[in-house]
């Protein structure tokens, strides 16, 4: 069965190409409001949040209550686009 993943992702090029994938579903975000300069990744009770463009970096948070709030805001923005 493996993991499944959602993820959203800005691209100066636009969006790609429809791609069929077993455990992925993507959306595009427009870079117009200036997009997505890092990710974010969300497990078990954990927030990760990491670039690496320019000063690479990563931070991992460990706090249900963050991840609860960081799934909403996910949430959010999934279902408008």
């Amino acid at each position: 069965m493996g993991i499944r993943t959602r993820i959203i992702y800005t691209r100066s090029k636009g969006p790609f190409p429809d791609a069929p994938s077993f455990n992925s579903e993507r959306k595009y975000l427009p870079s117009k409001n200036g997009g997505l300069s890092s990710d974010i990744v969300v497990y078990d009770n954990k927030t990760a949040f990491f670039s690496m463009s320019g000063n690479i970096f990563g931070v991992v948070i460990e706090s249900e209550r963050v991840k609860k709030s960081i799934l909403t805001i996910f949430n959010e923005l999934w279902a408008r686009l």
